[in-house]
Parts: C-alpha cells; structure tokens; sequence
C-alpha cells in the first residue's frame, strides 16, 4: 500500500514539469526524520544519512545536466543540514561539513558508475549490481570519509578512529539506501521478475522484521563476536533472496540493517567507546556480507526468471498473434470490430499498458511531401478521453518506403498536438496500409518494462501486415457484397443476357414486377413479355442502337405472367470484352405503372386537405371558377362565408396539437352536415374554414345561424368535453369582390367585425370595413417606422405603498407620437403589433429605452426606483432574451434590482419548462418577476409554486367598483390571502377611488397604482416630481 501511495506521487510530480524534484525532497525528507528520531543521540557513533544514496540515484539512472538536478541537490543539502542539527546535535559548521560530505559522496559515486558503463547504468544485471556496491558504494565512502574525520571528536583524539567511524556510516547510508531507492523506487518495475501478493510480501516483511529484533536483543554485537545464532537470520534473507523479488529484498536490507544498528545504539552507553567503535565495524562488515550475498543471489535468480519469463512471454506473444490472424480470417467484422478485437488482445493477452489504432482520412498534398495526415477516428483501449478527439498524425516518407513500409518507427506522431501528460517508457507505431495506401497506425505504449526487443518488433510487423492484408480484401469482399446486393435488392428490374438475348441472370425484382420465377425465364428470350402495344420498328431501332452506341434509354409497356399491362422504363447496356466483342446485355428497368398512379394521388393531396379531407384552398380557385360561371348564367350571387374558431389556440395550446387537430376533424363533420349539395366547404388554414354556397338574402342568414349552432354545441373529443364556437364572415359577390382574392379579403375582414361583437355570431361585409382594413394597413407600416423615426416614448406610472403613499417604484408604458394622428395609447397600436409581430421590435425598444432610461438618472446623480415594464409571448419566447437582458444591463451599468419584468398568465403558460428556466435566470441575475393581470388567464394555480415570482397584480377589472361588488371583493381576498400565504408582494391597478384604496388597504394589499395618485407622466416630469439625488435617497 505504502509503495503504491508512494508510485502515485511520483506520477504525479512527473507529470508536473515544475514538481518532479519535490517528489524526491519529501522522500528524502521522511526517510531522514525517521533516521533521525532512531539515531538522534549526540553520544551514539552512528549517523546515517541518506542523501548521498538519493544523489546516486538520480545522478546515475537519469542523467541530466548538472543544472538540470542543481536545485534538487540544494534542497537535499539544506535537508541534510537541518537534520544534523536537529537530530544529531551538530554545529552549524560541522553540519554544512558533514552534509557536503555525504552530498560529495553520491555525486562521486554517480561519476565513478558513468566512467565504467558506456551508456546509460544499468543495474538490473549482475555485473551492474557489482559496479553498484564496490563503485558506486564503497569506493566513494572509503575516499569521502576523510572529510568528517578532520573535525575533533571528544570520545577518538586520533585521526584513524574518526576516520574509521565516518567510513562505516557512510558506507551504511549508501549500503542500506542506494539498493532501495534504485531498485524499489527510481527503476521502473520490470514485468518479467517475479512477482507476489502484496499481503504475502506484507507478512514476510513483517516476520524478517520480527525475526531480526529478537534475534538482536537476544545474541548482540558485542565483544567483537558475531552470534552464530545470527546466522540463522543470514539464512532467511538467503531465502528472501531467491524467493522474492529484487524490490522486496532492497525493502527487507534496509529494514533490518536499520534495526541492527538501532540494536548497537541501545547498548550500554558506559560501556567503552572503542570497544563500541568495534562493535560497529564489525556490525558494518556483516551488514556489507549480507547486502552482498542476498543481492547477488537475489540478482542471479532474477536474471534467470526474467529469462524464463522473455520465454514464456515470446511463446505467449506468438499465439496471441496466431489468434489474431484468426480473427481476421473471414469477413463477418467491421473494420472497427477487427480493430477494437485487436488493441484488446494486444492489451489484455500480451500484457501492455495500451494499444491505440489512428485511422485516417483520405490524404490530399503532393506525394513526395511529408505528409500530415487528418486522424477520422482513432481508437483506443483501455479507452481514454483522447479517443474522441481528432488531431493530426505527422509521418515522414522517408521512414516509411515501398521496400519496408511496415517498419516501426519510434515516438511517432500519435499524440501530436495532445496536451495531455501520458508518460510511457514505450511508444512504438506501425503503420496499416489498404488497398495500397496508408490507412491508419498501431501505436502500442508500455511504462511497466515491457521488452520490446527485435523479435516483437518482427511479430508486431507481421500483425501489421495481416492486417493490411485483411483490410484489402475486406474492401474487395466489400466491393463484391455491394455488387451482389446492388443486383439482389435493387428495386428496379434487372436481367443479364447473353449476346444472343437469351436471359442468364434475374433479380427478385424482375420476378417481383412480371410474376414470372427464374427457373421459368432463364436461357428464354425477353419477348416473353412482349405487349405488342409496339410496332416491330421499335425493336429494330433499339437493337440498332444498342449495337451502335452501346446503351438504351427508354420506356415501352410489357405484360406480366398474369396478363397484367404494365410500363416500365430504363436502359439496356452492352458488356464487351477486350477485343470490343458483345459478352453480355444488362437491362435495368424501372415499374413506373404505380409512380403514375402516385402521381394522380400527389395531385389530390395537393388539393385535398390530409386531416378533414375536405377541399383547401388551392381546389378554391378552380371550384370558384366553376361556380361563378353557373351563377353568372343563372343570374344569381354567390356568399363567400369566412369561419374562423373561436378559443381554438387556448384548446389547442393547453390540450395539445394532436387534441386540437381531433376538434378540427368533428368540426369539419358538424360543418358537412348543415350544408347541401351546391355548397362547397373547404379548410382554408389552421382554424380557419370557407363555405362556397348561392347567395339568398335570408338563406344564407340562416345557414350562418345553423353553422355557428352547430359548432357552439358541446364536443366530446377522447372523453373530455370541451365548449367552442366559431365567428363568420360574410362577403356577396360580385358586390364585395370580383376575384376570389377579394372576396376572401372581404369576408375575413367581415369575420373580424363578427368577433369584435363579441364572438358567436355573423357579419355582412361593408364599406367602412375595407376603410378601417386600410387604416390598419397604413398604421401598420407606419408603426415599422416608428422606432427609426424616434415616434415612441415612455411615460411612467408611479407604484405606491398602499398604506402610507410612499413611492417605491413605477411601471413603464409606451406611447406613440403619431406624426399626423398625434400621441396614440398602448390600446390603440399594441394588438395591431401583436397581430401582425411588430411587437417584439417594441418590446426590445421599450426593454433597452427603460435601462437607458435608468442609467442616465443614476449618471445625473438622481437616485432611481425600480421600473417594471410587460413583456409579449413572442419576446417572452426568444431563445436568447436572458442574453439581452443581461447584456443591455452590463452595457449601461445599471443594477439588475432596478428591474422588473411583468408577464401575464398567457405568456407564463405557453411552455411551462421553458418559463420555469427563464424566469429561474433572470432571477439569478436579480431581475424581479411580476405575474401581471393575475386571474384573468387561462392557466392553473400549480405554476405558482414552481415560477420564482415576486409580486401578483391584481387586474384592474378586479379593483373597479371592488367595495360594491361582491364577486370582486371575493376574487380580490383570496388572491391576497394566497399571495401572504405564498410570501408574495401584490400590487393593485387602476385604483381610481378613495373607497377602493381604503377596502384594499383593509385587505392587505402591499402597493397600488392608477389615476388616485397619478397618471403616466413623461420621463422628465416623474424625475422632477418624484426622484430625488442619490445623497439623499440612494437605492439599497
């Protein structure tokens, strides 16, 4: 557990280019501590230090510039000092002395080691270990010795005892420690030794420590003997040695040497201290016996099971690779399945840490230059995230040639461009080559030792190979599958025939479309199918053709096995071999027989509404024609009567479009049944129907009646019972219209008067209609101007304290200066803008206009109070209105509680998911939320407890004459009793009467606004009048 936690950090700092010497500090750290708080008393003759074995280390297993390690040294020299003279109570020149001297001592070694190996050190040999202990150890401990035995020792005046005492602690700090951190800790684990359970090596640690502790407190080092007792320890180590690996045994050294020395220390201190100094030597040779036999033992053993298992692992790779090629043998897999089956086995079954393939896209730049190819997918397995990201993949030509393309090239180009830290030993690609060109990579990556030597890189090329090798022919099977499947399951006909036109081969299709079976038609002629619906000529001219231009477009008729005509049309082709002489004749025909009978079908829909069945309004034109014309001869009129639903979209928006589209089906019934046979009803759009029927002066009064009945009555649709009703509009040509254009415009232009009367009944069309249609025509175009030409402004109307008329915000109202017609109330344009969706253009300008408005107070210095504004369902309903809002608000700098935006029931209803989020983040970013005219939707209480609101306003239809009316004093209480109840502020509008602000005051209503206080007044009057500087009356 304690070597994985201690592997994590080390990952950790390599993948951090500025921690990977903090790794070593702490390491070096903890182990000094230890060693201090065992070896802490100044009278003792040991002192170990580790320092000179971590320098080893890092010096001789990666090299790097003396720069490169500068730091680290120092870090590890002032470690060193401060341990001196914490724990062992030296002075501070003695300290700097003995800290350089151990720090000296690794450094010569690492040098010593690089003179003796050619290239980089390698120690997991035998000869390795050698040059480790006698040169990398003991030599520079013999000579670095000198250094602290030139300082005074109270207990030696001689300079050889000193110098005596100073060789055996070095030689033991670099003795116990180097073996540990360069095998346990620096050396990458070589796959290939032998490994144990970590619990086993747990309990064999345990029991050596055991062992040796009781060992030494009964049989010491002393008198300078050696127990034979500590034989027996000598003996178990031996075992160590050949049972376990390397690492563990460089952990077991360490350990019990510690524990020997810790042994000598609790000696008697009185006792004499050269007899001690004896006693240490003699501890100090034993302590060099045992590291050496067990590592030489231990090195021995390892080095024939790493042998054995390169054996096993090379027989073992041979027939994974075998099973392998099994895989690839037929064409039942993808070219992702043979892939995600290959970087499997390569992983799980030889054993390393990962295997990535990188397919490309198709390469496009010149082919002599170094190409860098587009990755299309890569994958990779143990997956990780890079397996979903593109990237490029750099490969050079010149390390990839025709005579040895499957070659492996080292530290390629895989991870180019990645910025993720996967550190790997190993890194090896291979290139797939299909169909003659490169199509992708293998790249495999190894960090646990992994022994890619020649051999696998020859098995690795033979896998690449059979891989090409695999793909290219899975390209021709694909190539014939498609063939076969063009031929098997094209729609169209498809006869082979010999150069006599003698069939050889058909597909189902022919069977399908002339009845016939293969086994009835091959080694036939085609004229089996002859209609004779044509002449011999024909024939001859398409032979002739055939012989002259190869190819045959056409269509004729044929006759099915059944007698049955039909047309076919297509071509016939000509094969010819490599001397030009006709081999085969390949006839490709198509049945379009159904394609005309779909095509008669395309024209009804066309003229046919899909859902009631009725006629729409392209057939109008037509069926117009045709009943004008009688008329005209008949002397008489026609009425054009324009139906339009009444409540639909609430049915349709609350029970759903499939709900809705059922209500128009058993409407478009109940409309069928009242008319006769000379009328004609059609389904103009949406909601909207249009009855065609001769004009009588009371008939058609009355037809108007029955329909508008008949739809009033109660519909019962999927069990629930709704209540609707339609308005119509009537126009009498040619009074009102000559086209069928205009008497449509007329008679919807009259079902608007019939709806303005209050839904449920009829209108004839009139002059002054087509005056106020234009009217609207023209407002409508002068509203798109308005805001360009500067026409609108806003006023504000103050919102009070109900109880003590103090002002604490207003809500903003636009106006329209009207050029000609003066300044024209929200009433009087608004419902023009929703109609006609002018109304999100004014909604953004009265949004930006009243931010606009607040910045500019607060840049005069006045203090402003909140300004509520309403919103429209379609600026409710823009994707990006929490942007604007929040852009507007960091453009002019103004506090987003200075804001507050009202929406009706209706706009809050339209898409409950989409409301809840919206409203969620305008009320994160501080805007307030008002529920405007609250009771009079179309909606349910539920969606209060979901929508983060502020405050209901009470519509002014329920404040009206509220202390004489009972109904309304009802409404009124319970919406206040359930905004308390719901912690909710309410506002009052329109109160225009002391009664009325007393009865609400008496109801608890929060605040109030109407005529009582004050009208909407421009912006410039409502700062004189009720803002006062920001001194006095800043906002909080």
């Amino acid at each position: 557990m304690i070597r994985h936690w201690v592997g994590q950090l080390k990952e950790f700092s390599d993948r951090t280019t500025q921690l990977p010497g903090i790794f070593w500090l702490v390491v070096y750290g903890a182990l000094t501590a230890a060693l201090g708080l065992l070896f802490q008393q100044s009278y003792f003759l040991v002192h170990l230090d580790a320092a000179g074995a971590l320098v080893l280390a890092l010096r001789s297993i990666n090299p790097k510039p003396f720069v490169a390690d500068l730091w680290i040294i120092i870090g590890i020299l002032l470690l060193s000092i401060a341990a001196n003279i914490t724990y062992y109570h030296e002075t501070l020149p003695s300290a700097i002395l003995l800290s350089m001297t151990v720090v000296i001592q690794g450094m010569l070694g690492a040098w010593l080691l690089s003179l003796f190996f050619r290239q980089k050190a390698d120690f997991t040999s035998f000869d390795g270990m050698l040059k480790l202990l006698f040169i990398g150890v003991i030599l520079p401990a013999l000579l670095c010795s000198c250094l602290p035995a030139l300082v005074p020792y109270s207990n030696f005046d001689e300079f050889s005892p000193r110098w005596l005492r100073w060789f055996c602690n070095l030689g033991l700090s670099a003795l116990l420690f180097s073996p540990l951190l360069i095998y346990g800790v620096v050396l990458p684990r070589n796959r290939f030794a032998k490994q144990s359970s970590p619990l086993l090596l747990l309990f064999y640690w345990l029991l050596a420590l055991t062992v040796t502790e009781w060992m030494l407190s009964h049989f010491p080092f002393s008198e300078h003997k050696i127990s034979l007792q500590l034989l027996l320890l000598m003996s178990m180590l031996v075992f160590y040695a050949v049972s376990f690996s390397i690492r563990f045994n460089s952990l077991v050294l360490s350990c019990v040497g510690v524990l020997a020395l810790r042994s000598l220390q609790l000696e008697d201190i009185d006792s004499d201290i050269h007899q001690r100094l004896n006693d240490l030597v003699l501890l100090t040779f034993f302590i060099f016996v045992v590291v050496s036999v067990k590592l030489a033992v231990c090195m021995l053993i390892n080095e024939k099971t790493v042998a054995l298992n390169k054996s096993r692992r090379s027989r073992q790779m041979f027939e994974v690779l075998s099973s392998i090629n099994q895989n690839l043998i037929g064409f039942d897999s993808s070219e992702r399945e043979i892939f995600s089956k290959v970087c499997r086995i390569i992983t799980e079954d030889i054993g390393l840490e990962q295997a990535c393939i990188s397919v490309f896209a198709p390469y496009v730049g010149r082919p002599e230059a170094p190409h860098t190819y587009k990755v299309a997918w890569r994958y990779v397995f143990p997956e990780r995230d890079c397996a979903h990201d593109g990237g490029a993949f750099p490969v050079d030509l010149s390390r990839i040639s025709e005579s040895h393309g499957y070659k492996a090239f080292q530290h390629s180009g895989c991870c180019s461009g990645c910025d993720r830290s996967c550190h790997y030993d190993t890194r090896v690609s291979f290139p797939i080559y299909r169909s003659g060109h490169i199509h992708g990579v293998l790249t495999v990556f190894d960090n646990k030792g992994f022994n890619f030597d020649e051999d696998m890189h020859r098995l690795f090329e033979d896998l690449v190979k059979d891989l090409s090798f695999a793909l290219t022919s899975l390209d021709d099977h694909i190539k014939l599958k498609l063939g076969y499947e063009a031929f098997e399951y094209s729609q169209e006909s498809i006869v082979i025939t010999d150069p006599q036109g003698n069939m050889i081969n058909v597909n189902p299709s022919f069977c399908r479309i002339t009845g016939y079976s293969a086994e009835e038609v091959l080694g036939h002629n085609p004229r089996i199918l002859k209609s004779n619906k044509q002449s011999d000529e024909f024939y001859s001219e398409m032979w002739q053709t055939l012989l002259d231009k190869g190819s045959w477009s056409g269509e004729f008729c044929n006759k099915r096995k059944n007698g049955e005509l039909y047309v076919q049309r297509g071509t016939i082709s000509t094969v010819t071999d490599q001397r030009g002489e006709v081999k085969h004749l390949i006839a490709v025909m198509e049945d379009v027989t159904r394609q005309q009978q779909a095509e008669e079908y395309a024209r009804r829909l066309a003229n046919f509404d899909t859902l009631t069945g009725l006629p729409n309004r392209n057939k109008l034109n037509e069926v117009f024609f045709k009943s004008s014309n009688q008329a005209e001869k008949q002397r008489r009129s026609l009425a054009v009567m324009f139906i339009d639903l009444d409540d639909f979209k609430h049915v349709n928006d609350a029970m759903g479009h499939q709900f809705g589209d059922e209500v128009l089906k058993a409407v478009s019934s109940r409309l069928q049944q009242q008319i006769d046979l000379d009328d004609t009803l059609f389904r103009f759009s949406g909601d909207e129907f249009l009855l065609l029927t001769p004009y009588d002066s009371v008939g058609t009064i009355e037809l108007a009646q029955q329909l508008i009945a008949s739809v009033s009555k109660t519909f019962t649709i999927g069990g629930k019972v709704i209540n609707i009703g339609c308005s119509i509009g009537i126009a009498i040509s040619p009074t009102d219209g000559l086209t069928i254009d205009q008497l449509v415009g007329s008679a919807d232009a009259a079902m608007y008067r019939a709806k303005g009367a209050g839904r449920g009944t009829y209108a004839f069309f009139s002059a002054d209609m087509q005056t106020d249609a234009l009217e609207k025509l023209n407002l409508k175009h002068d509203l798109a101007l308005a805001i360009d030409n500067d026409e609108l402004c806003l006023h504000f109307q103050p919102k009070v304290n109900i109880q003590d008329d103090t002002l604490i915000g207003a809500e903003a109202l636009v106006r329209w200066h009207h050029p000609t017609r003066g300044e024209l109330a929200p009433g009087n344009f608004i419902p023009l803008a929703e109609e006609s969706g002018q109304i999100v253009m004014i909604d953004r300008w009265v949004l930006e206009a009243v931010i606009r408005q607040l910045s500019d107070w607060i840049q005069a210095g006045i203090a402003p109070l909140p300004i509520a504004l309403n919103l429209s369902l379609p600026m409710f309903q823009r994707p990006q209105f929490v942007d604007e809002v929040i852009y507007l608000l960091e453009r002019y700098q103004v506090p987003a509680e200075l804001l507050e935006l009202e929406v009706t029931e209706r706009v809050a209803m339209g898409d409950l998911d989409y409301t809840v989020s919206t409203l969620r983040a305008l009320k994160q970013v501080g805007v307030s939320i008002s529920i405007d005219d609250f009771g009079t939707g179309y909606s349910s209480l539920a969606y209060l407890y979901d929508f983060p609101i502020d405050t209901l306003k009470i519509d002014k239809a329920f404040v009206s004459d509220i202390p004489h009316n009972r109904k309304k004093q009802g409404i009124v209480s319970a919406i206040v009793s359930l905004s308390i109840t719901m912690g909710l502020k309410t506002v009052a509008e329109g109160i225009e009467t002391v009664d009325e602000k007393a009865y609400l005051r008496n109801l608890h209503c929060d605040f109030y606004q109407g005529y009582l206080f004050s009208r909407p007044v421009a912006a410039d009057i409502f700062c004189t009048r009720y803002l006062k500087p920001s001194q006095s009356n800043s906002f909080e």
